[in-house]
């Protein structure tokens, strides 16, 4: 069930974050969900922000520099705060009923995800005790963009009641301001003139233009009113004012009685419509005449069948099943689909950051419309194509000869960013825009497209890395650049912008050659594409400079940030953050401090194996010192976490990431809702937990399934068929609806799906057991061989000490003992004192037997083997085979590594790994069962599932936990069901 986004509060601090979660929008028109019984004197203390905006509609403002510099943007562009369509006025005896009135009871809100409606509703008395009922319905349709449609329904309780009543469209509305806050605008100005206010068709209509960009919008009002034969209605005539215009009623209600008011708006703009006017009273006649149930139906099916494709659905956790059904409603909410328009920072739910569109969109949001909605996708790309002119435009203002520079934020093209060092700095934008149709051109396999639009898009933005890099030491490199952490700017090879650039002109050259193969010239020479160019793309690429740390085994984020002092965390205040909003951006470029991801955001987006040591310390470093300021953060951590196992993180990251709006955890969701982290919330789960990727040209998949989650599905489309995923706790379901096999790598190893095939995949096929700890308990043995070579050597020696040679080989574990000696031993000593130990040890399990294994455990082994798995152990001792053959599981286990076959001991993975090829499997398809760290972090290392047991259970690295050997036959038993 999907569950509607309810509140009952009326908490003045929170009314304008509820504006921003309960606001409606359809990617073309925005509605916050603010209150539309408005009476001035009520807001003076209450913050509100009554915004509507038409995506795209903006007006060019005045960007002054005391010391300007050449090139820097002279005007700016800001989404207008358009006139106010939802504007009632209700009174009884002259007294404003609202929900912010003195005298307010029962009240509710709720957004009904699952149908596309909103609705409140409270009970109002009068202060002569007259009381009244109030519910208000908003419906913005999802097929007819311009549409707005609202029904008032007020009901009589106890007495007969006399009630003016107005329905208003109400110019008198200003843009948002933000005071010293750089997310928000400057101070407002009138982005509106020309008001027009009169009726026409029995429609009253309010036009309105920009005075700079001269665009022209209008808004047409239609209404029905339904009532008993008891109650009395009369329409009275409109009241007309330079910026408003009213429809009045005077209502006679009697005891019981209910009045519906139904009122149909329609906002059009001049970016769309050759006539806005005309348009807007078609459209609201039209839906009069279809009326509210009607529209209401339409809107249900269309909301179903979205939810059908898109949904993705948690099983086991409420919480996290709402928090990501909201995720993709507002992604539904913010789909743009016409061309000329995007998704911006807000979406439509608030002014902040002007209504511009960032690199957000490409990285954060466009994998979800890519792969649940391809057709909307493709209108996406539409508009940076469309902006292509203005790109090259930006290019040539920036000094360059031939390419393109999109701008850092914007909305129809041209730069807006009034601060170089953190805008148009950010080249990367360029790469960013190139990957997204890359992935497009991947998933969809739409090469008309390429050679329609994309090509020109992926080769001019090739062009300008040839313009904005050069050779130094035989290596391509990028300067005065600045990366996604904006807490670090106009640096020399920048990792995320340097490894962007590579991936921008490999994309370029690879669509280039399946153009040439096609034949699909007449785009190369579109473009003016020379061989010579081809060459340069490729040298650039194949030579990139990608700077590297040797000393910390990192990707280093440029030149000269870790040459700099980390920024003193313990001694900044929690209250402030943001830092941006308390310090000078010259004292944050001084130290290593990120405000979001940025060499870690290129492995997650280029990396195929997220557990490679390399990136796994360079995102524990960089993590260690990111404050999380932007919202963008959090979903690439966690799902970086997610997709290597350290599944405690993730599970915290998830929270942060999927409630940054529905909990205000950064403070500013009043000025609208974090769209970029909306997406990331989906990208969490699919990229994260789901490990969706495409690598190669093959789809992959390793799913995990997070703490408290039973299990979860989602669907995707590729190469325009339909893949489901049910992910369970031991298996996938797969479901595949095209017409041709697909193959898939499942946990690292091939899956072949038929056409029309659905399928379950298990996890796990092989089980490797760490010897010691876990199967059997041999610790008191080990003690006692080591206690006693160590005391005929004088050598102190206690249980504390004993502890650090958990899982460590046995030479390892002799150095670790002879710390404590007072002389230097020569190695053929320590060989004698190892040995010794050996001799003893070996002695001591000789008292094993089968009496030492419970004997239901022999049986449960038995039947995992019996159900099909692949049975190892996975053993730093040199005496596994030993050991097992005393137990006697020789028959049980199918292959042992141990201390014998190895040269690197734990946290080295080389004998798990060594366990994995003699069993055949890859080690995504096995599970390590370890009861020591060091076990876990070669699991983890070894790209295994790694399963903590007994004292190990609670360690973050453990992605299954297991306190005794009962738990753990009994899942793998349940897993081998399919339960």
């Amino acid at each position: 069930m999907i569950r509607p986004l309810r509140s009952s509060s009326l908490d003045p601090n929170l009314l304008p974050v509820e504006e921003s979660l309960f606001h409606l929008a359809n990617g073309y028109l925005g509605i916050r969900g603010y209150f539309g019984e408005y009476e001035k004197r009520q807001y003076e203390k209450r913050p509100s922000v009554r915004g509507t905006y038409i995506n795209a509609f903006y007006e060019n403002v005045e960007m002054r520099y005391p010391e300007a510099h050449i090139g820097f943007p002279l005007q700016g562009e800001r989404m207008v705060a358009l006139p106010d369509a939802k504007r009632l006025d209700i009174q009884i005896d002259g007294e404003h009923v609202s929900p912010l009135g003195a005298r307010v009871k029962n009240y509710t809100r709720e957004l009904v995800l699952a149908s596309g409606k909103s609705r409140y509703a409270y009970d109002y008395e009068t202060a002569d005790g007259s009381h009244v009922s109030v519910e208000i319905k908003d419906l913005l349709s999802f097929t007819k963009k311009e549409l707005f449609v609202q029904q008032v329904i007020l009901t009589a309780k106890d007495r007969p009641l006399s009630i003016q009543f107005s329905a208003a469209i109400d110019g008198n509305n200003e843009n948002q301001t933000g005071g010293d806050d750089p997310r928000l605008a400057s101070a407002a100005v009138d982005l509106l003139e020309g008001f027009q206010t009169d009726e026409k068709e029995k429609a009253l209509y309010l036009t309105a233009k920009t005075p700079v960009s001269g665009l022209s919008l209008a808004i047409a009002m239609r209404w029905q009113v339904d009532h008993s034969a008891a109650a009395t209605v009369q329409e009275k005539k409109p009241q007309k004012h330079e910026k408003e215009i009213a429809q009045p009623f005077t209502v006679e209600l009697p005891a019981g009685e209910s009045i519906r008011f139904t009122r149909f708006v329609a906002y059009t703009d001049s970016r769309r419509e050759a006539d806005p006017l005309e348009h807007a009273l078609h459209l609201t006649a039209e839906a009069l005449e279809q009326g509210w149930e009607t529209i209401a139906r339409e809107q249900e099916a269309f909301v179903q069948a979205f939810w059908l494709q898109h949904r993705v659905e948690v099983k086991g956790n409420e919480d996290a099943s709402a928090a990501l059904d909201f995720a993709v409603y507002n992604l539904l909410q913010g789909a743009s689909g016409d061309g000329i328009s995007l998704i911006a920072a807000k979406g439509l739910s608030g002014e902040g950051y002007e209504g511009h569109y960032f690199w957000d969109f490409e990285i954060y949001l466009f994998p979800f419309y890519l792969w649940t909605w391809p057709e909307r996708a493709k209108k996406l790309l539409d508009y940076r194509a469309h902006t292509l002119g203005r790109a090259k435009n930006n290019a040539h203002v920036l000094g360059y000869e031939k390419g393109a520079q999109y701008a850092w934020r914007t909305i129809t093209g041209p730069e807006c960013s009034g601060y170089f060092p953190s805008g148009s700095a950010q080249v990367h934008i360029n790469a960013d825009i190139a990957h997204a149709f890359y992935q497009y051109y991947l998933v969809t396999g739409d090469l008309d497209y390429m050679a329609e639009k994309g090509v020109d898009v992926l080769i001019e933005t090739a062009r300008t890395w040839l313009e904005l890099g050069s050779f130094k030491d035989g290596k391509f490199q990028l300067f005065g650049v600045t990366g996604p952490d904006e807490y670090t700017c106009l640096i020399d090879n920048n990792y995320f912008t340097n490894r962007s650039a590579k991936e921008n002109l490999l994309a370029a050259l690879d669509v280039v050659k399946a153009l040439k193969l096609a034949g699909k010239t007449d785009a190369l020479t579109r473009t003016g594409l020379t061989d010579e160019e081809l060459f340069a793309f490729t040298d650039a690429a194949y030579d990139m400079y990608l700077p590297h740390a040797e000393t910390l085994g990192i990707d280093a984020q440029d030149d000269g940030f870790l040459a700099r002092p980390v920024w003193d965390f313990e001694n900044t205040p929690e209250d402030h953050y943001p830092l941006l909003l308390y310090y000078h951006p010259s004292k944050l470029y001084r130290y290593q401090v990120l405000k979001q991801p940025d060499t870690s955001l290129a492995h997650f987006l280029y990396e195929p194996d997220l557990k490679d040591p390399v990136v796994t310390r360079s995102r524990h470093y960089y993590e260690a010192i990111t404050t999380h300021d932007s919202s963008l953060s959090p979903c690439i951590y966690g799902a970086m976490a997610a997709r290597t196992g350290e599944m405690e993180k993730a599970k915290r990251y998830f929270r942060m990431t999927s409630h940054i709006d529905l909990k205000n955890l950064q403070g500013n969701t009043a000025d609208g809702l974090h769209l970029g982290n909306i997406g990331g919330t989906w990208l969490f789960v699919i990229r994260g937990y789901a490990g969706l990727t495409l690598n190669q040209g093959k789809l992959s998949l390793d799913p995990k399934l997070p703490t408290g989650w039973e299990g979860y599905r989602f669907s995707v489309t590729y190469r325009g068929a339909r893949l489901e995923v049910d992910v369970k706790k031991t298996k996938t379901l797969l479901t595949w609806h095209g017409d041709l096999p697909l193959e898939i790598e499942y946990r690292g190893r091939e899956i072949r799906l038929q056409p029309k095939e659905k399928t379950d995949v298990y996890h796990h096929l092989g089980i490797i057991f760490d010897l010691d700890g876990v199967l059997v308990h041999t610790d008191h043995y080990h003690y006692q061989a080591w206690k006693e070579m160590a005391d005929s050597q004088g050598i102190y020696f206690d249980k504390q000490i004993n502890q650090r040679l958990r899982g460590v080989s046995r030479m390892d574990s002799l150095d670790i003992i002879l710390e404590q000696a007072n002389r230097p031993f020569s190695n053929k000593e320590r060989v004698g004192l190892a040995t010794k130990k050996n001799v003893r040890y070996r002695e001591l399990l000789a008292t094993l037997s089968k009496k030492d294994l419970a004997k239901d455990h022999r049986a449960r082994l038995k039947k995992l083997k019996d159900l099909g798995y692949k049975l190892a152990i996975g053993s730093s001792s040199k005496n596994a085979s030993f050991i097992v053959d005393r137990l006697g599981l020789t028959d049980l286990i199918d292959h042992i590594a141990d201390g014998n076959e190895i040269s690197r001991s734990k946290p080295d993975p080389e004998v798990f790994l060594l366990a994995a090829k003699k069993m055949d499997l890859p080690p995504e398809a096995c599970v390590v069962i370890e009861d020591a760290a060091a076990g876990l972090e070669a699991a983890v290392a070894g790209r295994f599932t790694a399963a903590g047991f007994g004292a190990a259970a609670k360690d973050e690295l453990a992605e299954l936990s297991f306190d005794n050997l009962d738990q753990l036959f009994d899942w793998f038993l349940d897993e081998a069901k399919g339960d």
